[in-house]
């Protein structure tokens, strides 16, 4: 092998050709498309493939004609551009390692959409510049180790149809004097999921009908519980991970409803499954067909 434009490594020294009336300034991040020019970004196109940030323009001939303007780009990191002032969408000091999307024309966000708009990935940041500006690392390789970190971020921590309660008193999965389950027989159901080391983040349910909340005495509880494969715990000590109950919590037709997130134990390993109990009391609720859905966070 070669080496070739020993620029592209980290400093300044790789080009590009522009897409054709680009406008991109200094520092500015530029985005590949189909023909492989660059531009700026709107902030509303998912997907695009980041060059780097513009280091200098080489004018050409016609530079509104694709491809005969060049920009100098830089796939380094740097910093002094304010991030996205959209809530929720800007960088802390403790985002050491966040995965970064272009706001719109080389504003750093940490929102993957904002507005109804999908953005593209930028890069990534590695904290703050004098505790205000976020240092970025833009490219195509920050742009893929972005994509990773936010899959990383986004596991899924097992999803479970729910069918609909046959009845208000229905139970799914039971042991003597209720829950937690003490058998496999007194599993309800289980939740499959990736065979990786990650922790809970949250738990929904998404309901296919609405259920008003039913008080305190004539209600449902569905609870969550980790289940240790290698059978280094007892299945009746298996640790409780979340609970939802119809007593407080309605429902609406289609939208998540987050369960209780227990304090502790929300470690999955590799060799533990979830699995789920639904238990009435007193004369009970009936929850509509729905989905289960556990998130979870890769460690």
């Amino acid at each position: 092998m070669v080496p070739r434009d020993l620029g592209t490594a980290l400093p300044p020294g790789a080009t590009a050709p522009m897409q054709a009336n680009a406008q991109a300034g200094l520092g500015q991040p530029v985005y590949y498309d189909g023909s492989g020019n660059v531009a700026l970004e709107d902030g509303t196109h998912p997907g695009l493939i980041p060059a780097g940030a513009v280091n200098q323009r080489l004018a050409g001939a016609n530079p509104s004609v694709a491809g005969q303007e060049v920009a100098m780009l830089h796939t380094g990191y740097g910093g002094g551009a304010p991030a996205s002032t959209v809530s929720n969408d800007g960088f802390g000091v403790a985002d050491v390692l966040t995965a970064c999307f272009d706001a719109g024309s080389g504003v750093p966000g940490k929102l993957s959409n904002a507005g109804g708009n999908d953005r593209s990935f930028m890069g990534l940041v590695l904290g703050l510049i004098d505790g205000i500006n976020p240092r970025t690392w833009i490219g195509p390789v920050a742009s893929l180790l972005a994509r990773a970190l936010h899959s990383l971020n986004n596991e899924t921590g097992g999803n479970a149809g729910y069918a609909a309660d046959a009845s208000a008193s229905t139970d799914l999965g039971a042991a003597t004097g209720g829950p937690p389950p003490t058998t496999l027989s007194t599993i309800g159901f289980m939740l499959a999921r990736p065979k990786r080391r990650s922790i809970v983040t949250s738990v929904e349910i998404i309901p296919s009908a609405a259920l008003a909340a039913s008080g305190g005495t004539n209600y449902r509880v569905i609870q969550l519980w980790k289940v240790d494969t290698t059978g280094t715990v007892a299945l009746a000590a298996s640790p409780l991970i979340a609970t939802f109950t119809t007593s407080t919590q309605a429902l609406v037709a289609g939208q998540p409803t987050a369960f209780t997130l227990a304090g502790s134990g929300l470690t999955l390993r590799e060799t533990d499954v979830l699995v789920g109990t639904s238990i009435h009391y007193s004369s009970g609720a009936t929850v509509p067909l729905s989905v289960i859905r556990a998130n979870a966070k890769v460690v």
